[in-house]
C-alpha cells in the first residue's frame, strides 16, 4: 500500500503532470474522433437525403424540357397552319382569277358574235391606234382608175367568160379595167394594208380591209407607194399599173380589181359610185 508521503509527493512531481498531460491528450484526441465519425454519420444522413432532392430537381427540369418542347411543337403547329391557310388563299386567289378570265374571254367571244351579226358594228383598227373603220355601203367605192374606166371583163361566177389570152371560158371573180401602163391606182376607200405579195396571174398585188368585213384586193401593179400596216384615205395612190401578166396579153394592159365581203367574192359594179 502506497505511503501518504509518497502519494501526496506523486501528486507534486513531475511525473504526475506527465501523466496528466498525457491523460488530457487522450481525452481531446478520443473528442477530435468521436467529432470526426458524428460528423461523418452526419454528414452520410444529409447524403442519404441528398439523392431525393436531386431526383425533384431532375424531374422538375425534364417537365421544364417537355413543356418547352411542348410549346415548340404548337409554335412550329401553328407556322404550318398558317403556311397551309397561305396557299389555300392563294390557290383561291388564283381560281378565282382564272374563273374572272375565262368569264371575261367567254364575255369578249360573245361580245364578238354579236358584232359579227351586225355588218355595220365591225371595224378595223390599224395597229398604230389609228380610229376605227366603217366601210358605208350606201356611200359605195371610188373608182381605182380616173376618167371614165371602161371594165373589159366583168364580175361572174354563176356562169364562165371568155379569157381570150386563155381561149377559154371559166368564172371570173373580180373585174379587169382596161387602163394604161404607169396609170395611178387609187384606194377605193378608207382601209389598212393587210398583204402585199406575187401572184403568177394577177402579178405584184394588194389586198386591205375597209371595214365591216369587206376588203378589197388590186391586181396588176407595180411601184407600190404603201407597205402593210399602213392605213390609207380614199383617193391616195396605192401604186401604179404594170405591164399584163401573160394571163392578160390579149386584154392588154389592166387592173384587176376584187371586192370580198367576210371572205366571199361581191361584184365591184354593185358598190362603185
Amino acid at each position: 500500500m502506497v505511503k501518504k508521503e509518497n502519494f501526496s509527493a506523486y501528486f507534486k512531481g513531475k511525473n504526475f503532470y506527465i501523466s496528466l498531460l498525457v491523460g488530457v491528450c487522450a481525452v481531446v484526441a478520443i473528442a477530435a474522433v468521436y467529432v470526426s465519425v458524428t460528423t461523418d454519420n452526419n454528414k452520410d444522413l444529409v447524403d442519404l437525403n441528398e439523392p431525393l432532392t436531386e431526383i425533384a430537381d431532375e424531374r422538375a427540369d425534364m417537365n421544364k424540357v417537355t413543356e418547352d418542347t411542348d410549346a415548340i411543337q404548337e409554335a412550329q403547329n401553328a407556322n404550318d397552319s398558317l403556311l397551309e391557310n397561305d396557299v389555300v388563299v392563294d390557290e383561291k386567289v388564283l381560281q378565282e382569277a382564272i374563273s374572272k378570265t375565262v368569264a371575261d374571254e367567254n364575255k369578249s367571244d360573245s361580245g364578238k358574235a354579236a358584232d359579227n351579226s351586225k355588218p355595220d358594228a365591225v371595224a378595223v383598227m390599224n395597229p398604230g391606234g389609228t380610229p376605227n373603220l366603217k366601210f358605208n355601203e350606201e356611200k359605195g367605192l371610188l373608182w381605182p382608175i380616173k376618167d371614165n374606166p371602161d371594165v373589159i371583163m366583168k364580175y361572174s361566177m354563176d356562169k364562165g367568160i371568155l379569157f381570150q389570152t386563155l381561149a377559154q371560158y371559166k368564172c371570173n371573180p373580180a373585174i379587169i379595167i382596161a387602163s394604161k401602163v404607169g396609170e395611178d391606182v387609187l384606194s377605193a376607200a378608207d382601209g389598212i394594208i393587210t398583204e402585199i405579195s406575187n401572184n403568177e396571174e394577177t402579178g405584184l398585188t394588194l389586198t386591205m380591209s375597209i371595214g365591216n368585213d369587206y376588203n378589197l384586193t388590186f391586181g396588176q401593179l407595180k411601184d407600190c407607194t404603201v407597205d402593210v400596216g399602213d392605213v390609207v384615205k380614199e383617193g391616195d395612190i396605192i401604186g401604179k399599173v404594170a405591164d399584163p401578166t401573160k394571163y392578160y396579153i390579149v386584154e392588154g394592159s389592166n387592173l384587176y380589181f376584187q371586192v370580198t365581203e367576210k371572205g366571199e367574192t361581191v361584184d365591184p359594179l354593185l358598190l362603185l359610185r
